[in-house]
């Protein structure tokens, strides 16, 4: 105990610090939204294009519902952060 920390250390605690405080920070973009078929919020808007696609679309196209179909299940609740 009292031992002071030198100026490399210092640097290397700041630098942690300064990338805990930019994990609060993460783009929700990049939420998954389909663990199974690893599909992010950001791939279904690269994929819509701006225009509005419905689940159907979205199965076809990811492969949605193929695993544990949590996904296609849960549409109501994911739908409206696309």
């Amino acid at each position: 105990m009292g031992e002071t920390l030198e100026k490399d250390e210092l640097e290397l605690l700041f630098e942690a610090r300064a990338e805990l405080d930019r994990g609060e920070e993460l783009d929700a973009s990049e939420d998954l939204i389909c663990e199974c078929e690893c599909v992010s919020i950001e791939d279904i808007r690269e994929f819509s294009g701006g225009q509005t696609l419905n689940l159907q679309q979205l199965i076809e196209h990811f492969n949605l519902g193929a695993g544990c179909s949590s996904c296609v299940k849960n549409f109501e609740m994911w739908k409206a952060r696309i």
